[in-house]
């Protein structure tokens, strides 16, 4: 069966930056430790699917309110208490970080220079 693309949308190729796997190592080792193997094995699973789909839903998810553009290129997925942040580009969509919701605007502002 062929995936169906979602009228008026183009796919776009999803990039991770460093700084993303250097927040997600973070979180999950606070999984594994807090929460077992088996609750940060799935939460990593969850975290995978989550950002896949964004090839072609990328305006699914809300602008993120600490980074309002005119454009809504900075954007979150929430998962749990957690916060994936990325930016739509042109032909891409950036995955910036992982990070927990308690986290200053300071920080995420910060977030804004990061390369992929």
């Amino acid at each position: 069966m062929a995936e169906r693309k979602p009228q008026g949308r183009k796919i776009k190729r999803v990039v991770f930056a460093e700084h993303f796997y250097f927040t997600l190592v973070k979180v999950l080792t606070y999984g594994l430790t807090e929460f077992g193997s088996f609750v940060a094995y799935n939460f990593n699973i969850e975290i995978e699917r989550k950002t896949q789909m964004l090839s072609s839903l990328y305006l699914t998810f809300p602008e993120n309110k600490f980074l309002p553009t005119k454009t809504k290129r900075y954007r979150n997925i929430i998962l749990g208490k957690y916060m994936i942040l990325y930016r739509i580009k042109p032909t891409t969509v950036e995955v910036l970080a992982i990070y927990h919701s308690s986290i200053k605007p300071s920080r995420i502002k910060k977030l804004r220079s990061v390369k992929p």
